[in-house]
């Protein structure tokens, strides 16, 4: 009997956050009227190719019809960056560290 009403107000739980979270995203058409910066961010790609954001729902049928009948997907060409970052600075060795060390030293005698 227990593992039933668990099962039940699970169920019940991820229906309720479904819904609040369809909730809290709110539609093109909205962005428009609260936000016209933000749309114009967040829908410039759309914008750029012509498409009304706001239609977005309807031509989804077309969309999905059109993967249906070529579901294979072509991979782009990826090139690496040229440089490469590295948020973390360079391990010096114990020589390094000694010149460092001396090179501070030096100025500061000189600077005295």
């Amino acid at each position: 009997m227990g593992v039933f009403f668990s099962f039940l107000f699970s169920s019940f739980s991820r229906r309720v956050r479904v819904r609040s979270r369809a909730d809290a995203i709110p539609s093109p058409a909205a962005a428009i009227s609260q936000e016209p910066e933000k749309f114009e961010a967040h829908f410039s790609k759309y914008l750029a190719e012509d498409f009304d954001p706001t239609e977005l729902e309807d031509n989804m049928d077309a969309v999905l019809e059109a993967i249906r009948e070529n579901p294979v997907h072509e991979k782009k060409a990826r090139s690496k960056p040229a440089d490469a970052k590295s948020w973390k600075p360079k391990k010096l060795t114990y020589d390094e560290r000694k010149a460092a060390l001396k090179k501070k030293l030096e100025a500061i005698v000189a600077s005295a």
